[in-house]
């Protein structure tokens, strides 16, 4: 399977630290440096919203393609597996740095913000979170996909170690 079909796209890499970073610096300004920073933020926000909403319907598109693919455990080998792991990671961290940029922001006393832009950042932890669990359903069908294989493992081990065993009960035993 190619690496790159569970790889986060360049576009949502890049819209997730660009929105972590509007958030950080939205965050600096004073009350009256916030009304003017808050078109550009918006703007910031959008273009990364959209990408990463796209993205997200994406990895449902490739959680349904697998379902409904005639050899599903084909999608997956170890090298599949680093990327899709690498791509969770990535996920969880730029949700959990808006985690922490957004309370920051909210618990400040000295920020004021205006309720489109609290609007917009609480979208953007939405689309974050969605994002994610897009993601990790398609690690959880992976851990399914692996243990039903080693659940057949098993059954086919313990099945030739019955028929071994047969075996050796119907062999005559010859005593000297």
């Amino acid at each position: 399977m190619n690496i790159d079909f569970f790889s986060l796209s360049q576009d949502a890499r890049t819209s997730l630290l660009n929105a972590v970073h509007a958030l950080s610096a939205i965050g600096t300004y004073s009350e009256d440096q916030n009304r003017t920073a808050a078109t550009p933020f918006l703007d910031t926000i959008n273009v990364s919203l959209l990408s990463i909403q796209v993205e997200t319907a994406n990895w449902n598109n490739k959680l349904y393609e697998i379902i409904h693919s005639e050899i599903p455990s084909g999608y997956f080998d170890e090298e599949s597996a680093h990327t899709l792991v690498d791509a969770d990671a990535f996920s969880r961290s730029a949700e959990e740095m808006l985690r922490i940029q957004s309370d920051a922001t909210f618990n400040s006393k000295d920020i004021k913000l205006a309720a489109d832009v609290l609007s917009v950042i609480g979208q953007l932890k939405v689309a974050v979170f969605k994002l994610r669990k897009s993601i990790e359903n398609v690690i959880k069908l992976e851990m399914r996909m692996q243990g039903a294989e080693s659940v057949d493992e098993a059954s086919f081990d313990a099945m030739a170690e019955a028929l071994t065993s047969v075996r050796k009960s119907k062999t005559p035993t010859v005593l000297h």
